[in-house]
């Protein structure tokens, strides 16, 4: 069946994609490491265009299985990879299998290292935000000399009003 080579190709792409985010993931993990604040910026829009990348296959992954749903009575809604190989027996597995089983690794891979990205991305907010407490009940002190009534109103000295 020409669609079912056609969703091979759709999701060797994928997988092809997915292993590119993995590889800017592992590097994001050494920039966040060192603290690269640019270098960091430069990964997170080759990530947004990697991710917009997957929803174009996506859709097409979709399209087919649309297809395939009148076809072959695959549920282009709800069918996962493992009930198309069910479906379709020993002998016309067009790859689908080892698809499958790398893009669980690849998948699996990521979701770990994007946990390690994860606590290191709150561990440098903890600090960041303790740096912003330090300094914002430093300009708060009253080291004046002057008595209540020649101080000027004093008014709010908040550097961040709000959390990333």
């Amino acid at each position: 069946m020409l669609k079912l080579r056609e969703l091979a190709e759709v999701l060797k792409e994928e997988l092809a994609i997915y292993r590119e985010i993995l590889a800017v993931s592992e590097k994001k993990t050494d920039v966040l490491i060192k603290g690269d604040i640019k270098q960091l910026d430069e990964i997170v829009k080759t990530e947004e265009r990697l991710i917009l990348s997957i929803g174009r296959q996506e859709d097409l992954r979709y399209k087919i299985l649309l297809d395939l749903e009148k076809e072959a009575g695959i549920d282009a809604g709800s069918a996962t990879l493992s009930e198309i190989i069910e479906k379709l027996g020993a002998g016309e597995d067009y790859g689908f299998s080892k698809i499958q089983q790398e893009t669980i690794e690849v998948l699996t891979k990521l979701e770990k290292v994007n946990d390690h990205n994860s606590i290191l991305l709150k561990k440098s907010l903890n600090s960041l935000n303790s740096t912003i407490e330090l300094i914002t009940s430093s300009l708060e002190s009253e080291t004046g000399v002057y008595s209540d009534k020649d101080k000027k109103e004093k008014k709010s000295k908040s550097i961040v009003d709000y959390k990333v």
